[in-house]
């Protein structure tokens, strides 16, 4: 198991790497490579780069969980005869972690609409302000200072 994992790993760096995945997606489904263009006959949602990502998404899971399988089947034989000794630890570790995995995972499903939701808040005029690039605000407050010398960013 730990040698196909392997293998699906260095199989998906050498893809990733290598391979465009625009490209792909352009060669996949000319039509709608990037997103959805009812103008263009590109109506439903399966688009060039989502079958692509899908792929690689696929070989990358499948490179992992063959390592992780294989991690637990070694870790299983390795504990059998100190069992008794160290499994009241490792219960202990593990089901704290996954108590506090399960609370980040409740204020990721809460925080993250919340934020996508924020953006729409116009009273406050934060507008797009969490997703912007530092670089891009700086130009666009050296526009509106009506040519003043914006903030140089190199030294």
């Amino acid at each position: 198991m730990i040698s196909i994992g392997i293998t699906l790993l260095i199989v998906f760096m050498l893809f990733y790497t290598f391979v465009s995945a625009p490209g792909l997606a352009k060669a996949i489904d000319p039509q709608c490579p990037f997103a959805i263009n009812p103008a263009r006959g590109c109506p439903g949602p399966i688009t060039g780069l989502f079958i692509v990502n899908t792929i690689f998404n696929i070989v990358l899971a499948i490179a992992v969980l063959c390592t992780l399988g294989a991690f637990t089947l070694r870790f299983h034989y390795l504990l059998r005869p100190v069992r008794k000794r160290t499994m009241s630890g490792l219960y202990l570790v593990g089901i704290n972690l996954a108590q506090v995995g399960a609370v980040f995972l409740l204020v990721w499903f809460v925080i993250y609409p919340l934020i996508a939701w924020m953006h729409s808040w116009s009273f406050i005029g934060l507008g797009s302000y969490l997703t912007l690039c530092a670089r891009q605000l700086l130009f666009r407050l050296a526009v509106r200072s009506h040519n003043r010398p914006a903030i140089s960013l190199t030294p």
